[in-house]
């Protein structure tokens, strides 16, 4: 074989390792891009997922203050009216203005 068929056919071949290698290369980087995006979306899932149920937490906690809140009005109210019953119904107390000095 002469020379430079031998050259030929070397050259050949680092060429087809080069692309080779490429390929490989190529390969492997996107399965790691994909890998990468999988992850990616599986961590916002996760995140989406717990700010759900804190979501659904504070909703339970603001509807529980929310029915405490009403009853503690609700109470008030109850008091007040009933004070003003008996400040009306009570005897009349003169009021007592001191004088101012």
């Amino acid at each position: 074989m002469s020379e430079f068929i031998r050259l030929i056919l070397v050259a050949g071949l680092i060429v087809l390792v080069c692309l080779l290698a490429i390929f490989v290369a190529k390969t492997l980087i996107d399965d790691a891009a994909e890998w990468l995006d999988r992850r990616s979306c599986q961590r916002a899932q996760r995140i989406e997922h717990e700010l759900a149920k804190t979501k659904k937490v504070l909703a339970l906690v603001s509807h529980a203050q929310a029915s405490l809140l009403d009853a503690q009005a609700h109470e008030a109210a109850v008091a007040l009216i009933l004070e003003s019953y008996r400040a009306s119904h009570s005897p009349a107390v003169p009021m007592v203005v001191s004088p101012r000095q």
